[in-house]
This record gives C-alpha cells, structure tokens and sequence, in this order.
C-alpha cells in the first residue's frame, strides 16, 4: 500500500495502523517457505538443468567437429541414425578417436538424464505436488503423472503462484514429454 507524500514519519503506531489497513484491503500475499525438502528438489533439478546444458555443449562441439572435417548429415540430427551415422563414418585414426571420445560423453550424459527425469517424475509423485500435477493433464502431450515445462510452469494461474519448488518442478518436461511422446516442441505452449 503506498503512504501519501510527504508522511515520511515512522511510529509503531502508523505502521500498525498501514498493517491493518494492508490486511483489511488484502493488500498482502501469502508466502511460502520451502521445507528442507523442496530445496533438496530444488537442487536436484538444478543439476539436472546443468547437465542438460552440458549435452547441448556436447552436441555442438561434435557438430562443430563434424563440419571442420566436411562431414554433413542430411536429415534430422540427434536421432538414433545419425548418431549411427557419426560411429560408422571414415575418419583418420586421431580424428576417430576423438570423435568416438565426443560421443562417449553424449552417451553418458543422455543416459544421465534419463535416469534423473525417472527421479523426477518419482519425486513429482510425491502427495504435496500430486494434486498440482494432475491439474497439468488438460494440456496436450502432458500425462498426469508427469510435470509440465518450463514455458508454463511460470504462466500457470491454477496453480498455487507461491509454491516456489513446485514451479521448479514444472520447469523441464515439455521438451522431454514432447520427445517421448513423438510430438513437435516448439518451446512455446
């Protein structure tokens, strides 16, 4: 609530008095406050946003390699075939290896990420965040069990606006559902 000019004295008394007024006119919002819990998945889901951005990095250090080399692949990158296409193609004994190298680390990565996005949808399960979730399965692509991206977690007005860990748990699985479910992502729901 704003004061009006000029009345810049402060007494217990006036703020008493522009605290009710505040409550009366219900001009304060609730806030939560996470438990030891929601940070620890808090955490969690900022690792695993970490690695995500280390496989991005991964992928286009080998398609930069791919191009310093002249190697171009024709249909659509990061699927089964061409990554079978970057383990058969000719390359020197050096450039091989290090190409094998990159693609070690994309492997392990991707397999990380498959087992923290099990984690997660385990951790959204939970009894505090299944109601929230299963208000999330009126969107197209979006299983109950599972938790809506980042492009809505921050957007959605059903949602309790004050449930900071619950808004992080929204913040990845549109790209993975939309992977998972065959569908186009465009980034924007």
């Amino acid at each position: 609530m704003e004061m009006p000019g000029g009345k810049r004295i402060k007494t217990d008394k006036r703020d008493a008095w522009l605290i009710a007024k505040c409550l009366a006119n219900g001009g304060y919002n609730s806030v939560y406050i996470p438990t030891p819990m929601d940070e620890d998945i808090r955490d969690y889901l900022r690792m695993r946003e970490d690695h995500k951005a280390e496989q991005k990095n991964i992928k286009h250090e080998i398609t930069a390699f791919c191009l310093r080399h002249g190697l171009k692949y024709d249909r659509t990158c990061w699927t089964g075939n061409h990554v079978k296409w970057l383990q058969e193609v000719k390359l020197s004994e050096l450039q091989r290896e290090t190409l094998d190298e990159y693609l070690i680390t994309y492997k392990n990565l991707e397999d990380k990420l498959a087992r923290m996005d099990a984690r997660i949808e385990e951790l959204a399960s939970r009894e505090e965040y299944r109601e929230k979730v299963s208000k999330l399965s009126c969107f197209v692509g979006i299983k109950t069990s599972l938790i809506a991206g980042k492009s809505i977690g921050c957007r959605i007005e059903i949602l309790t606006r004050h449930d900071a860990v619950f808004i992080q748990l929204l913040k990845y699985l549109i790209p993975v559902t939309a992977i998972l479910l065959r569908i186009k992502y465009n980034g924007v729901i």
